[in-house]
């Protein structure tokens, strides 16, 4: 055999082994899903979500990154629920939510925030988020203006910056090895332990591995499409003009910079 033929056939027994590894991983992941919660039937997908506590309600909505799901939230949402109705989800393609394989942008999480209020909470609700999800509360204000009664948005991405979108990633890292490949280094274990250290700022002795393990998890249930979002994440399409939109806002906006 050629050279060029024993590259092909190495490069064939790595795919092939990366791709049963990862069988492997996402197997597991099925196998560990945690039960409870409540399910939205959404046009696209189920969401989970939980409900706790009496009052009015809040929605808390976590951030679009990598092995994210609505447990960011589980101190804040304890202590909310002591005097309001509580509304923690996991958007779609995240967490314990239906991960189909579909574009992800800003506009579908908007939809999906404002139907979640009009369909499940039926009444104005106060909402916060954190980075891109802050700026896609402002998207949904501007598309729904009767189903807020205020937004907390804690770092917002989109105000003094402008917004980019990276088509090319996208469509480089949406191609089935290429991207699986690249979601499966990234949200290995040490990922997740770096992204807590470089992206999150916390010290080395404060992550924990149930910190690593619980993220780990998330990332991995319901199979290689949980991909989908996270780079779109990345290639800037969930980036929205949230200082446009910070400007037209008809409800009550905190800003909070962390």
């Amino acid at each position: 055999m050629g050279k060029k033929t024993n590259i092909l056939i190495a490069a064939a027994a790595v795919a092939a082994a990366m791709a049963a590894v990862n069988r492997s991983v996402y197997r597991r992941a099925e196998r560990r899903r945690p039960s409870g919660g409540k399910t939205y039937r959404w046009r696209y997908g189920n969401i989970s979500y939980t409900v706790s506590g009496r009052g009015t309600p809040v929605l808390l909505v976590h951030s679009p990154v990598m092995g994210a799901d609505r447990t960011e939230w589980r101190r804040k949402a304890e202590s909310l629920s002591k005097s309001h109705r509580v509304y923690a989800i996991d958007l779609l393609g995240y967490g314990m939510s239906d991960k189909p394989g579909i574009t992800y942008s800003s506009y579908l999480y908007s939809s999906l925030l404002n139907d979640f209020v009009r369909e499940v909470i039926r009444e104005k609700t106060a909402a916060v988020g954190a980075n891109e999800t802050a700026s896609i509360l402002l998207a949904a204000q501007a598309l729904d203006r009767n189903a807020y009664s205020g937004l907390v948005l804690i770092n917002p991405a989109g105000i003094g910056t402008p917004s980019k979108q990276y088509p090319l990633l996208r469509n480089i890292l949406n191609m089935p090895f290429l991207g699986t490949a690249f979601y499966s280094l990234l949200c290995s274990k040490m990922g997740v332990w770096l992204f807590y250290k470089k992206v999150c700022g916390i010290r080395d002795k404060d992550i924990t591995d149930e910190m690593v393990d619980a993220r780990h998890l998330s990332a991995h249930m319901g199979g290689v499409n949980g991909r989908l979002p996270v780079i779109a994440h990345l290639a800037g399409y969930f980036d929205v003009d949230s200082e446009g939109l910070l400007k037209k806002a008809t409800v009550p906006v905190k800003i909070v910079k962390r």
